[in-house]
């Protein structure tokens, strides 16, 4: 049993746990400590800390929905920007980063998609020109000939055509 215990603490998961606590340990201590010792200095150094929290938060380049859950979690005393400091940012392990430059340098396309390009080129030109500057916006979007889309203006006659589709 205490075998079990002991592999469980050195897990990755138990090992990353430990370590979190104990960081949180010293964290808390040295607040006490400051609170104790220079209270006027460990007011300072909260204040500090959130709003240079606050400010990084702003900052960041992420969905304005994660930006304000964690501006509430920074506005809370204390625990706020200290939950920020450990959890906030997301780092990506070399192997992940490894593994996105990988996918990157790879190209999907179609292999009938540089034809397609060659022959609008020659058949209409305006709609090339179209067709290059979307491709440009995305580089891993292809196109495709021999297909058709329906506009719906709403919803009703969307669903009408929809459920004509499902009984067949």
């Amino acid at each position: 049993m205490k075998y079990r215990k002991f592999q469980l603490l050195m897990s990755k998961y138990g090992f990353s746990l430990s370590i979190m606590l104990l960081e949180l340990c010293l964290v808390f201590g040295l607040f006490l400590y400051l609170g104790r010792m220079a209270p006027i200095l460990w007011i300072t150094v909260l204040i500090l800390l959130s709003i240079i929290t606050i400010i990084s938060i702003v900052n960041r380049n992420t969905t304005p929905e994660n930006k304000v859950t964690w501006l509430l979690v920074a506005f809370v005393p204390v625990f706020g920007p200290l939950l920020y400091l450990m959890f906030g940012e997301r780092r990506l392990s070399k192997k992940e980063i490894k593994q996105l430059k990988k996918l990157g340098s790879m190209h999907f396309q179609e292999a009938n998609s540089q034809l397609l390009k060659e022959k609008l080129k020659e058949s209409d030109k305006a709609a090339y020109g179209v067709i290059k500057s979307l491709l440009s916006m995305d580089t891993n979007a292809d196109i495709y000939d021999q297909t058709a889309s329906t506009f719906f203006p709403n919803g009703e006659a969307m669903w009408k055509k929809m459920v004509e589709d499902l009984k067949k």
